[in-house]
This record gives C-alpha cells, sequence and structure tokens, in this order.
C-alpha cells in the first residue's frame, strides 16, 4: 500500500479512524475466543488447550496469545472491560498484568471492578508499579544458567535507585548500540576492566621497604602486588579472582615488612589457610 500521496490531515484521520475499528474488532475477537472457549471447539480442532490454538490454529504469538486468552476469561465476570476496550481506556498488556494481581491478591468481584477503574487511562509503567507489592524479599544470590554454547541467563533483583541509574546510563548512551541493557552492561564491564589492567600495567615495580612503615599497605606495592600476580589468587595450582586478599608471608606483627616479596595475593579460602612457602 503507497500511502505517499495522501496529504497530512487526512492521513492522521484516516489513522485514527482504523485505530477505532482496530478496537472494535478485537473487542469481537475476545467475544469469539471466549464462545470457542466456552464450547471447548480446539478440542475439535485436535488441540489439547486454547493456548494450543491461538499459537498453533491462529497464529498469534505466545505473548499475544496469554493476553487475548485472559481478556477473554475476564469479560465473562466483568463485562465493562469491552467499553474500556473500545474507548482505548485499557490494552491487553494492562488487563494481563490486573488479572495476574487478582489472582494473586483474590480480590472480590467489588474489588476486581475498583481495580479496573483505578488502573483505566494508565500506562503500562505506571500500572506496575501499582499493582506491585510494597517489599518482595530479594534473593540472596543472581541465578545463572547455562542457555547455549555462548550465552548464560542471568536473573536479579535490582533495587529502583539502581535501575534509575541504568536507565540515566541508557539515555546517556541512547544514540549509540549501547542503549540496550545487555550492550551497556558489557560496554560498562569492558571500561571498567580496561581501566583497572591500564592502572596496574603503570605499575612496574615498588620500592622493597616502605620507610616509617604502618601497618597500612601503602597503594603503590598494592597495585605492584595485583600486576604482578594479574588479579588470580598465587596459592599455587589457584587461579581464582573472587575475594583476592593481600597475604603477609611474615606476619606483620612478628616484623614482616610490606615489601613485595614478602606478600601475596590469595583467595579468601587459601588465605585461611594461613602461611605457605
Amino acid at each position: 500500500m503507497d500511502l505517499r500521496h495522501i496529504v497530512d490531515q487526512v492521513l492522521l484521520n484516516d489513522t485514527k479512524v482504523l485505530v477505532e475499528r482496530e478496537r472494535e474488532i478485537m473487542s469481537k475477537v475476545l467475544h469469539h475466543l471466549r464462545e470457542v472457549d466456552r464450547r471447548k471447539l480446539y478440542a475439535e480442532l485436535g488441540y489439547s488447550s486454547m493456548f494450543a490454538y491461538c499459537t498453533d490454529e491462529l497464529k498469534y504469538s505466545p505473548d499475544q496469545s496469554g493476553r487475548r486468552i485472559s481478556a477473554c476469561r475476564m469479560l465473562a465476570t466483568l463485562p465493562e472491560i469491552e467499553e474500556k476496550l473500545d474507548r482505548g481506556e485499557l490494552n491487553l498488556t494492562v488487563l494481563g498484568l490486573a488479572k495476574s494481581y487478582i489472582k494473586e491478591n483474590n480480590l472480590t468481584l467489588p474489588e476486581q471492578r475498583q481495580l479496573l477503574e483505578e488502573i483505566s487511562n494508565k500506562p503500562k509503567g505506571e500500572v506496575e508499579k501499582m499493582l506491585a507489592p510494597d517489599f518482595l524479599p530479594a534473593p540472596a544470590h543472581a541465578s545463572t544458567q547455562k542457555i547455549s554454547k555462548t550465552q548464560t541467563k542471568v536473573t536479579l533483583v535490582l533495587d529502583d535507585a539502581v535501575m534509575e541509574k541504568l536507565q540515566e546510563l541508557q539515555a546517556l548512551f541512547s544514540h549509540t548500540k549501547k542503549r540496550e541493557l545487555p550492550e551497556l552492561i558489557e560496554f560498562l564491564c569492558t571500561q571498567e576492566l580496561e581501566k583497572r589492567k591500564k592502572s596496574c600495567a603503570t605499575v612496574k615495580s615498588a620500592p622493597a621497604q616502605v620507610k616509617n612503615q604502618t601497618r597500612a599497605i601503602p597503594t603503590l606495592i598494592k597495585k605492584a602486588l595485583w600486576a604482578k600476580a594479574e588479579a588470580l589468587c598465587q596459592y599455587p595450582g589457584c587461579h581464582s579472582r573472587h575475594f583476592l586478599q593481600i597475604h603477609h608471608r611474615v606476619p606483620y606483627a612478628q616484623g614482616g615488612t610490606h615489601a613485595i616479596e614478602n606478600l601475596r595475593l590469595l583467595c579468601h579460602a587459601h588465605h585461611a589457610r594461613g602461611h605457605f612457602s
């Protein structure tokens, strides 16, 4: 379809009319899906569920199928949804959020109607905040799952303050290919690693002894040790990079110095084992 010949105002008017028709058609689709579901007609076609019927027979994506099935079933108890969909006050995504909230909180019918009023004409992000629990304990650790030879799925919970910082960084890099979270995280990791490697590379050596020595190890010596160890545990056979600590071969309390020859970089487990030769 070539629309380049249509003048601006006509194009805008036609678009608005089509969107209104699209909403009307959506309501009709939901009513038809509801009746197919009620009669279990999907079974006549050999499908085990409405979801399979929607994805395989009607060619909806899994997300589209889930939203439509959820909405058509809500119509049975909340018929006012149809008018709100027709007027654009609600959409299928927001209805899906409401459906989950209703189920989780076992809302009564009056409470469900009140909820619909509260979320009408509100964008998805605002509705998500409205329906989010006041407090949900975060998992102690992020979970990881290997999903391919080159990819790992990471699931974690972030505070809103951290998300705001990430979103601010996304905005700063919005004109580049780093605007999506995976690319942004990769960029930040690479940048920090290069910064640390550069810092270590500038430290070629450290003094063997420090005058007026205190218990605190001078920064220059720390950097020299990290560069020498290449940020790896120096215990024989161990190459851990986690929870590295500086260990004195001759303890400071026994006269050991901060000379780099007297220091080793060890992971927490091997540091706990004490001295090693």
